[in-house]
């Protein structure tokens, strides 16, 4: 009796203390939970920073982040109700913005000017990642003033109205049209044009001439293909870089990245090395007297300097910003003709619509889509790229900007929100993407409708919607915003005008995936037929 008793007791005890543990554990752990939850929510209030959602430990809300991508933006738009809401993410707590007039009032700001210090592992700083980083933040942000005002001057004035109808119709009656009318003499064997390659490629030629001058490059050309490997495999490598800083925070993240092998770097330099080579090929042929991008910044700053030696004139820091206008001027705009061709597919009425105003308005000789009196009386084009880019905004959330002020932080005002303090080293992001599909402020803001932007004449109208903010705000704002919707009308009126698409009675429905932007994903391929 006493062996077995004895056993039993032993059993309870080890059966105990384990139970005993676990139930301390769980116990501590919910006990840290709670306070901490607590502590953040009672510093946001005591320190007049937005309301939000506390997140898990280290990680904040970035696993929903990266499981629902632009769906996490969306919802949150939706279901918070703030316009201004605060999102852990890692270590930072990152400012979202929901409403677009708010955007517009913070983001006009000059104290928003700068990207958080040491996010992007790239050198030299171009113009559209440049921080406040540094001891010399003053100094640099008159460089970045000045640069901006050259880049913004000379892209004015080289992406006109001639300049947009010329490029496009050369590219698409050299690579375009091959393209189709064969694809279009085939239509009995079914084959589908998946059109994302022939849009990147598009983009890019319009902008490498527009930058360099010369000669449009074929798909499969070296300078291009390098180009292009180089761009993608930089995309790849710099989100573990951005990532990283999120986790471990600004200081530990600039170690590791000296530390660890920063591969973005090294393929943003092949890309900067491969635009040294497009430029010089325009230095050599005479461009520094050619109406380019190229020729115009050469000119002005051989001036300045008082010097024509290409080297002095055209340093890293000037590549950089020659290729910002090519990185920033291809995929953007691809992405957008690419889901714009999918939903004039899918909806062939409305495309036969547009077809019947162009034709009506439009010179069959000149084809001046771009001159103000046609383009002012092509209501359906215009409303369709609006509705286009409220459902497919290529970047669905804004670049992270940081507060940077004398005064320690700024005091922002939101009506119907209350008075808040961002202090300095805040990260500030627009929820571009949220704010356009809010059901708030749109009606069936899921569908595609272009009834929104056309007034009871059938004109086009802005004044009944809120602002889309794809393009942001203030003097960061998108510099390309005029030649991305010029050249997005152009190619469109080309596209429709000599070709009809359609899909398959069984084609999947239209989604998007989240990357570094957002893009119809999977490819959609459309059937293509030539129009009489």
């Amino acid at each position: 009796m006493s062996v077995t008793l004895t056993s039993l007791v032993e059993r309870l005890r080890h059966f105990w203390v384990p139970w005993n543990t676990r139930t301390t554990v769980f116990a501590s752990i919910a006990a840290v939970s709670i306070c901490r939850y607590v502590i953040i929510k009672l510093h946001r209030k005591l320190s007049k920073l937005p309301p939000g959602a506390v997140g898990f430990p280290l990680f904040g809300s970035l696993f929903s982040i990266a499981s629902g991508g632009h769906h996490f933006y969306m919802h949150l738009a939706r279901k918070s109700q703030y316009k201004l809401c605060t999102v852990p993410m890692g270590v930072r707590s990152v400012i979202v913005i929901n409403d677009v007039e708010v955007m517009r009032q913070i983001l006009s700001l000059d104290s928003v000017l700068w990207r958080p210090p040491n996010l992007f592992p790239s050198s030299p700083a171009s113009l559209a990642v440049m921080d406040s980083g540094g001891e010399d933040w003053a100094r640099r942000r008159k460089d970045w003033a000045r640069r901006r005002k050259l880049f913004h001057t000379q892209l004015v004035t080289k992406f006109n109205v001639a300049f947009t109808v010329k490029s496009m119709t050369q590219i698409f009656e050299r690579f375009i049209i091959p393209e189709l009318d064969a694809l279009a003499a085939d239509t009995g064997t079914g084959k589908a044009w998946f059109c994302r390659d022939a849009m990147k490629h598009t983009t890019f030629n319009a902008m490498l001439s527009s930058v360099f001058g010369g000669d449009y490059l074929a798909r499969d050309d070296a300078s291009f293909l390098a180009y292009t490997k180089a761009f993608d495999a930089f995309l790849v490598d710099l989100m573990p870089k951005i990532l990283m800083v999120f986790l471990v925070g600004e200081r530990l993240g600039a170690v590791l990245r000296e530390t660890l092998p920063n591969a973005a770097h090294t393929n943003y330099q092949k890309q900067l090395d491969i635009a040294d080579g497009w430029a010089r090929a325009a230095y050599q042929r005479g461009g520094a007297q050619e109406e380019s991008f190229f020729g115009h910044c050469f000119r002005t700053l051989s001036q300045q300097l008082e010097t024509t030696d290409y080297d002095a004139v055209i340093t890293r820091e000037v590549l950089s910003d020659f290729e910002i206008a090519l990185e920033g001027g291809t995929d953007t705009t691809a992405a957008m003709l690419e889901y714009c061709i999918a939903v004039a597919a899918k909806q062939e009425v409305l495309q036969e619509a547009i077809v019947r105003e162009i034709r009506a308005h439009v010179d069959v000789d000149t084809f001046d889509v771009l001159s103000s009196g046609t383009l002012y009386k092509l209501h359906m084009l215009r409303a369709f790229v609006q509705e286009a880019l409220r459902m497919c905004p290529v970047a669905p959330t804004s670049p992270p900007r940081c507060v940077k002020s004398r005064h320690g932080g700024v005091v922002v005002k939101v009506d119907g929100q209350g008075e808040y303090w961002l202090p300095n080293g805040t990260t500030i992001v627009c929820n571009i993407i949220g704010a356009a599909r809010d059901p708030a402020h749109w009606d069936a803001p899921d569908e595609f409708r272009i009834a929104r932007w056309l007034d009871a004449d059938g004109k086009f109208s802005k004044n009944n919607n809120p602002l889309l903010a794809n393009f942001t705000f203030g003097r960061r704002k998108c510099p390309g915003q005029m030649l991305a919707l010029k050249s997005m009308y152009m190619m469109l009126a080309l596209l429709f005008t000599r070709y009809r698409f359609s899909l398959e009675p069984d084609a999947d429905e239209i989604k998007f995936k989240m990357d570094f932007t957002m893009h119809v994903e999977p490819q959609i391929g459309c059937l293509v037929s030539r129009r009489l």
